[in-house]
Parts: structure tokens; sequence; C-alpha cells
């Protein structure tokens, strides 16, 4: 294998020389900070569902927050600042993703141009991710699907329209409001997968079986509020995607909201659809 980066001594002795053709192993994790001082400064830093400064928000983290690392990989370009071409992404250790440049890793090795446009700037301390991610697993993806209508009230803004008025939940044909049973399902009919379902969410919960978990739910599971007639799905680490129904007359943004505290009361369970 070709040997053609730097001499790297170690701590506890002797030293590394890796090639750049090889990704590193990964091990625990490499700790380091979300920070805005290379792109003019800010309040927070934006962590995402994938390796693109389009992708999904998974959270918002503040200036000087403490991050894990697990890799480094290719992804979009920052698209603005004296950085706008650098596409150099970090995988973190819960499988989202941050720009390099909105972090304080050392971006110690060469540009090195990319034949697509732009280039990436590694860290000598931090593996590289293989060349084909592993796939988010089915419940993951659908949890993801669910975030992607965060903000909308339209079904087709996340290309999530597959129903007709008559389908389900009775709400308008295309909008989310009124159609809990609708934003579950779709999440998981976009990766070809059909949950168990019914003409309501409480008939949904009536179908998996009037499940007793209370605890926190992973993500991907569809959470109960059967006392209203609703229904959620996870998105992991105490946090759901919900409808919002409509108010004054007006359609609402779905939402992303924390499981208990919701102001719907705690839910009286949940279920993984498969």
């Amino acid at each position: 294998t070709p040997a053609d980066q730097a001499k790297t001594p170690l701590a506890d002795g002797g030293y590394v020389k890796y090639s750049s053709a090889i990704p590193r192993c990964s091990g625990p994790g490499v700790a380091a900070h979300a920070t805005t001082q290379w792109i003019g400064g800010g309040t927070n830093v934006n962590i995402r569902v994938a390796p693109s400064v389009t992708a999904t928000v998974a959270r918002v983290v503040p200036n000087g927050a403490s991050i894990t690392i697990d890799c480094q990989t290719i992804g979009s370009k920052l698209g603005f600042s004296t950085y706008a071409d650098n596409r150099t992404w970090d995988k973190l250790t819960d499988g989202t993703f941050i720009h390099d440049v909105v972090t304080d890793t050392p971006a110690d090795q060469a540009k090195t141009p990319l034949a697509d446009g732009g280039y990436v700037k590694y860290s000598s301390a931090i593996p590289r991710c293989g060349s084909t991610p592993p796939p988010a697993s089915l419940a993951q993806q659908a949890a993801n699907n669910a975030l992607t209508t965060v903000g909308h009230a339209y079904a087709q803004e996340s290309g999530m329209n597959f129903f007709s008025a008559a389908d389900w939940s009775p709400g308008p044909n295309g909008e989310w409001s009124y159609d809990c049973v609708k934003l579950v399902m779709a999440s998981y009919i976009k990766e070809g997968k059909y949950p168990k379902t019914a003409a309501t969410a409480t008939g949904v919960w009536q179908a998996y079986g009037s499940p007793r978990r209370t605890d926190t739910p992973p993500a991907g599971a569809f959470i109960f509020f059967p006392g209203i007639n609703h229904i959620t799905i996870s998105i992991g680490g105490g946090q759901m995607v919900s409808t919002m129904g409509h108010y004054d007359g007006d359609e609402e943004n779905n939402a992303q909201l924390p499981v208990f505290g919701s102001g719907y009361g705690n839910p009286t369970g949940w279920a993984m659809p498969f």
C-alpha cells in the first residue's frame, strides 16, 4: 500500500504512516467542538441527517458545543464564505453530520481537489468513512422522512403525497392538517413498506395491540395518544414529528415536539410498526 501520508509520532511510542487510499478504522470517536469562527461568527450550528447543506437539520447546537466525530467523508460544498468549495463533512457517532468548517478539528492535511468540483481537507486525527456509508435502518430512514415534513403544511413539499382525500384520516387531500395517520404511514411508504393501518389514530393503536410501553420510544416508533385520537412518529432522543391541525382556519405546519410535555399529555404507548 502507498504510505503517502506524513509520519505521525504516537504519544505511547512509535509512529504511523497511513495510506490516503485506505480509510482508517473507527475508534471510540474524536472529541471536538462546533464553532462559528470560520464562517464569520454566529450563535448556532446546524447538525444534519446527511452530509449536505440541504439535508434536514437533525438538531441545532450552540457555538462551542461538544461533539464526537466518528469519521470524515465527502459531501456538498459549504456554499459561502472563503470556504465555499470545501466539501469535508464529519460524521458524528450518532450517525448525523456536521460540515468540518464549523468544527475546531485540525484540517492539517493537504487540500485535495475533487474531480466533480470542490475539495476536501482532512484531519490526520480523524479516520475517513468508508466509500459507501452503511444505509440507515428502515426505522431511522422513516424517522428521517418524517423530519423532512417539519415546517411544511403540504405533503407534496416533501414528496410524500401518496394519498387521496378519501384515504384514512379525513383531512383535505395533500394537507397534513388532521392527517396524522397519513404522516406516520407516508414515512414508511416512502421506503416501500406498508404498516398496519386504520381510518383513525385510535384504530391504528388498536391494530398494534394497545401497546403498553411508555418509556422513551426509539426512532421510527409510532406514538399513540388515543385519548385525543392522535398518532405521531418518533425521531429518537425523546423527540417526535407531529401534524398540527388547523388553527383559525389556517393549515399548520408539521412540527418537531418532545414526546413528553408536548401539550398532548403523556402517550398511552408506542409500537414499532415492523
